[in-house]
């Protein structure tokens, strides 16, 4: 099957030489849009704010801390002011680490300040959108990257 136009991962996959992976990936086929994006929301600040709970967690746990989160918020992701104006032992208690509870007030700054357009952002070149995002602590280049290739609205 052949990948989307833009799925840069698979298309480098299939060229890369390998043959094990590239039969791997032609086996397993391209995944849809929302194939690849199950369980993140569809929102771009509530996409983030999932990059930012999910990184260097396991699937299973992300999972499991981005519910917890939710269900602080009445099952939703918390809004930019809700994070600003949260406790930090109650965001620690859904599972947390100060670090990421420092990288979601920066996101919530950010946003509230008005340096983060979200509503820009898909009327933005790619290395624009990348600057953006890239400029909230603990977002880096592979979540800006994983951002735009899942294309929250």
């Amino acid at each position: 099957m052949k990948p989307e136009k833009g799925d840069a991962g698979e298309l480098h996959l299939l060229g890369c030489g390998d043959p094990v992976m590239e039969r791997l990936v032609r086996d397993a086929g391209s995944l849809g849009l929302e194939e690849r994006r199950r369980g993140r929301p569809a929102d771009a600040y509530g996409a983030l704010v999932r990059t930012i709970v999910g990184q260097q967690l396991s699937t299973k746990a992300a999972r499991t801390i981005y519910a917890r989160l939710s269900a602080l918020f009445g099952e939703r992701p918390p809004t930019p002011e809700k994070i600003l104006a949260a406790d930090e032992e109650v965001l620690r208690v859904a599972g947390l680490s100060c670090s990421k509870v420092s990288y979601l007030r920066d996101l919530a700054r950010h946003v509230t300040g008005g340096e983060l357009d979200l509503g820009a952002l898909h009327s933005l070149p790619d290395d624009e959108v990348i600057d953006r995002i890239t400029a909230v602590k603990g977002l880096g280049r592979w979540s800006a990257d994983m951002f735009m290739s899942n294309k929250p609205t």
